[in-house]
């Protein structure tokens, strides 16, 4: 990512228990490893900082906003719950400014029905469910956050073929050959030679086409 633009994103999510806290925690600080900026209220929200405002700057300046749906992170977001709910808001804020925006990217953990708030649609996310896939999933959620898509080079389209020349009525025409015009006169054609007057054919090692 030499010279590339550093990403920022910022990471919303549900302080559902102590175990997913360090998952969320473990998820930015691989971002973080990988060239990824993100925003986590862990490490960027000070002490007496107004919360409203770090959540509506943080998905206002940020490049992308990963949401972390686990299904109390849903359930909250449709409550309007204090944090979540706050966020659900602004969220929906955005999404009604540009109804084809890409910004907002679910990340799907402990949420087997892969439910989303009711505010954002559905947008296609990330499923963590399985750990042994966790490399993978991030892999590709670093990949699309800088817009990396791996798409084969578009080869050339074929050339037009010319249509075939009109053969002459009562004539032989064999393919790059002039036609037989009397018999005894030889064709050199596709690897045998043809003596009109007598039939016989001969291999030859080339397929060249010379009469004689």
């Amino acid at each position: 990512m030499n010279g590339e633009k550093i990403r920022k994103v910022f990471i919303s999510y549900s302080h559902d228990s102590d175990a997913h806290k360090a998952w969320v925690l473990k998820l930015a600080t691989d971002l973080w490893h990988r060239g990824v900026e993100a925003i986590l209220d862990h490490w960027h929200l000070r002490l007496g900082r107004d919360l409203n405002t770090f959540m509506q700057k943080g998905v206002s300046d940020s490049d992308r906003v990963l949401m972390i749906c686990t299904e109390t992170y849903v359930k909250k977001a449709n409550e309007g719950s204090v944090g979540v709910g706050y966020e659900g808001f602004i969220i929906n804020r955005e999404v009604a400014k540009n109804i084809d925006t890409d910004k907002f990217i679910p990340i799907f953990i402990d949420n087997p029905r892969l439910k989303l708030p009711d505010f954002i649609g559905r947008p296609l996310g990330v499923d963590f469910a399985k750990e042994e896939q966790y490399l993978t999933n991030l892999e590709r959620l670093v990949h699309e956050i800088y817009e990396i898509i791996n798409i084969p080079t578009l080869g050339k389209p074929p050339s037009p073929v010319a249509p075939p020349a009109p053969s002459t009525p009562g004539r032989s025409r064999p393919n790059g050959c002039d036609a037989v015009r009397s018999p005894g006169s030889r064709l050199y054609r596709s690897g045998y030679w043809h003596r009109v007057s007598s039939g016989k054919r001969r291999v030859l090692p080339d397929g060249q086409c010379v009469r004689s």
